[in-house]
């Protein structure tokens, strides 16, 4: 049985464990640092599918639910963040996270809602996806500006021909943006969960007779969105950066999937 995580073999690139996994065994057990066992979920389509479900808890305290270092250990008895919680709990801080005392971004495109007086949620990602697309066009000293463009750089850097068509062609800033965040997956590690009640994860994607793999109740779960985002089923070529690649921006699994997808991409 494989021990989670994986080591990188060379610097910047993905662990090949991920994609023999992705291929081999969808959906499988590996130990943890602690020598307990957890399920392994790799490919695209059912970590998204894990990822959008209630069935799985989110919450540190939760029996099972994995610790990839011992730092998870000391933080288990701890209240857990929005990151962490399951709901109701984590639909009520995601909405007070939308209300005007956390941002107060100014404007005529960003409008509030007529029922609560705070911004809406499409509205926020909307505002967003226009100050980032700004600040790539033009760079400023703040956070926005270094979150659009850091990883990027370090990523373009390893793909010179792929940064000379940036070069040539400033109008494939979207796209690199979207593709470096497949590419790096940021948040590799932080999609655990724990099963609430009996399921089923994966089905007969490869073989005939491979038999759907069933979590009991308390068991561990990984969703390996750094395997999901070099899936090669929705994706092709998936270990090069690719400027010209289209995909959906919500099917990058890097900043999750589902309810507790990043509220900040």
């Amino acid at each position: 049985m494989p021990q989670f995580p994986f080591a990188r073999h060379e610097k910047y690139k993905s662990p090949q464990e991920n994609e023999k996994s992705c291929h081999n065994a969808p959906v499988s057990k590996a130990k943890l640092f602690d020598r307990t066992d957890v399920w392994m979920v790799w490919k695209h389509k059912d970590v998204c599918e894990a990822l959008e479900s209630n069935k799985p808890s989110v919450d540190r305290r939760t029996p099972g639910n994995p610790k990839i270092h011992e730092g998870g250990w000391n933080a288990k008895g701890q209240r857990p963040n929005v990151v962490n919680m399951d709901d109701p709990d984590h639909k009520k801080q995601r909405r007070e996270m939308r209300g005007p005392h956390w941002y107060k971004p100014k404007g005529p495109e960003f409008h509030q809602s007529s029922e609560t007086g705070s911004p809406t949620n499409s509205n926020l990602k909307k505002y967003m996806h226009k100050l980032v697309e700004k600040r790539i066009q033009k760079l400023q000293d703040d956070l926005v500006s270094k979150l659009a463009t850091e990883q990027g750089v370090l990523t373009l850097f390893l793909y010179p021909e792929e940064l000379e068509e940036l070069k040539g062609d400033p109008s494939l800033a979207k796209n690199v943006v979207n593709e470096c965040l497949r590419y790096q997956t940021a948040s590799a590690l932080n999609s655990r969960r724990a099963a609430l009640e009996d399921t089923t994860i994966g089905g007969k994607e490869f073989l005939d007779s491979l038999i759907p793999q069933h979590t009991k109740k308390c068991d561990g779960v990984v969703c390996s969105v750094r395997s999901a985002d070099r899936d090669e089923d929705p994706y092709e070529n998936t270990n090069i950066l690719g400027v010209h690649r289209k995909h959906v921006t919500r099917d990058t699994v890097g900043v999750g999937y589902g309810p507790h997808r990043c509220q900040g991409e």
